[in-house]
């Protein structure tokens, strides 16, 4: 009974030709590309965070504030999440710049996706910074407390 080769099959043709089998060899995500989607996330996400940690904090805090113990940590939650929420528009922004800033089209290309999370980033930050300023903005002007 004969033995019959498949081309094709891992091992048969080359070895048979005298070389050496080509190894597949996967494709291993590099510590850049790593970082680099790390930062897009943090593009995205930081500012919206942000927001939701202010509101809780004001939330709680206003009711310490009003029993009498002044309204300084309220101010210096809502600087802190504005600060995050702008960091995260600067991370976006340095993002779209990396990219070629340039507005994203339709191609699909793995740098067509990071411009479009770069500028999506730079535009949900820039709202969540309002909307945080929007939130302090009543504690700047006057005391929330009934009296």
């Amino acid at each position: 009974m004969g033995t019959v080769l498949h081309i094709g099959v891992l091992g048969t043709e080359d070895n048979l030709m005298g070389k050496q089998p080509s190894a597949v060899t996967a494709k291993v995500p590099s510590e850049a590309n790593n970082v680099r989607k790390f930062r897009q996330w943090v593009g995205l996400l930081l500012a919206p965070v942000a927001w939701s940690i202010q509101l809780e904090a004001v939330y709680l805090l206003s009711n310490y504030g009003c029993s009498g113990n002044g309204f300084l940590w309220v101010h210096v939650s809502s600087v802190i999440c504005l600060t995050l929420a702008i960091g995260g528009g600067l991370t976006a922004l340095g993002l779209w710049r990396e990219s070629g800033s340039q507005w994203p089209d339709s191609s699909g290309s793995a740098k067509q996706r990071r411009r479009f999370m770069a500028v999506l980033g730079i535009l949900i930050s820039a709202l969540f910074s309002v909307v945080i300023i929007a939130k302090w903005l009543p504690l700047l002007v006057g005391v929330p407390c009934d009296k």
